[in-house]
Parts: structure tokens; sequence; C-alpha cells
């Protein structure tokens, strides 16, 4: 009876240890993770070509916003995206860059779409704010580097 009672709570101990939190064994959330961040396992790199640019000249680059008008002094026209938000200084705020690489957090084009902004209005303007799957796509790339690829 005693030897029985010994292999019970052994086996409650390892089930409690095993799931720590009632987590699957073998994923952690990273430090400083909070429980809204997206799973890291189904992240992937975001490439400016292929993955930022079609966001900016869908809901950013037309003619009277980052397009032709190049509001702020921003235009998002394929082909001069890059230029002018990589370490670019804000015009409405110069402490901050437009994009900071590997600082989605302190790269202000992020602030803007995000409704973070410190000046102005949540970008874009027009058509709705962009999906979180877009934001994170464009947070993606910045924490990677912000490259030209």
């Amino acid at each position: 009876m005693k030897s029985l009672l010994v292999v019970g709570i052994a086996v409650l101990l390892l089930l409690m240890c095993g799931c720590k939190g009632g987590r699957q064994s073998g994923t952690q959330v990273p430090a400083g993770a909070s429980k809204s961040s997206p799973d890291p396992s189904q992240m992937t790199t975001a490439m400016f070509a292929e993955n930022v640019q079609p966001i900016f000249t869908k809901s950013c680059a037309h003619p009277s916003c980052h397009g032709d008008a190049k509001s702020a002094g921003m235009q998002l026209s394929e082909g001069v995206a890059y230029d002018n938000i990589v370490n670019v200084k804000s015009s409405e705020d110069p402490h901050f860059m437009r994009i900071k690489p590997t600082e989605p957090d302190s790269s202000y084009l992020a602030m803007k779409i995000e409704g973070r902004q410190t000046v102005g209005m949540r970008m874009p303007l027009t058509g709705g704010p962009l999906t979180d799957k877009q934001i994170q796509v464009i947070r993606s790339w910045v924490a990677a580097g912000a490259k030209n690829d």
C-alpha cells in the first residue's frame, strides 16, 4: 500500500513538471514575450519586395497619399519606397527613424500603422487600418534588419 502511494505521488510530480503550466512540452515562450505575441514557431522573416512593398502599394501608395503626392515627404511607390523609409528621420517626429532596422518598436512607420504615433493620425487614413497580419509582416521585416531584398 505504501509503495503504491509513493508511485502515485511520483507519477503526479512527473506530470506536473512535464506540463509546466499547461504548455505542450517542447514549446517555450521566449523571455519578454507576451500572451498576445504571435507564436514564434509560426513566424517567418518577411522580404521587402515580396511581402512589404505589396502592402504599401495596396494601402499607402495612392496618388493622394504616399504615391505621387509624397505626403509628409514620403513616397511609398514601388522602386522608391525603401530609400524613403529605411534609416530616414521622420518628418513628423525627427526623434524617430521611419524604419530603424532591427527595432520595430522604435520605428515611426510601425508606430503610425499600429496607432502608437506621437503626431498625426494612425495610417493609413483611407481604407481602414492594416490587418494584424499585415502589421506583423512589416514588423517581422524590420526586426530582421529591414533588408532591401
